[in-house]
């Protein structure tokens, strides 16, 4: 998820384990969701730079910034040279700082977890064979 300083939710981006876009009939998606998918279903370089390109599309090359934590494909130097193009600047939250410092982590990705979770649990706690 990305959200605009003034609280705005921009396109959410999905990203899915699979090989082909097959993988991506399973989420309803329309124009303000972006499918995507790899062999992980971690973001890489590729997806930062489909953040990067949706960012620059609302800015027009404005300066602007973007906060994100330090995970490996965050701050490769592919990513922080398109960034640099696209006049975006990256700031990084120090390791271990994203539920002080991370507006997404301290509002919103905190409670879809805690959803994702308490659903889970019931799934299991319904279906211990699975």
């Amino acid at each position: 998820m990305t959200i605009a300083l003034g609280g705005s939710f921009k396109k959410l981006i999905i990203v899915t384990r699979g090989k082909t876009k097959r993988c991506l009939e399973k989420f309803k998606l329309n124009d303000n969701v972006i499918g995507t998918y790899n062999n992980s279903s971690w973001v890489d370089e590729n997806i930062m730079i489909i953040l990067l390109d949706e960012i620059y599309k609302i800015t027009k090359g404005k300066q602007s910034v973007l906060l994100l934590d330090k995970f490996n494909s965050h701050k490769t130097d592919k990513i922080k040279n398109y960034a640099k193009c696209k006049n975006i600047h990256l700031i990084f939250v120090p390791r271990g700082m994203t539920s002080k410092f991370q507006p997404l982590d301290i509002k919103i990705n905190g409670i879809i977890k805690e959803k994702a979770i308490q659903k889970f649990s019931n799934f299991k706690a319904n279906n211990p064979n699975k």
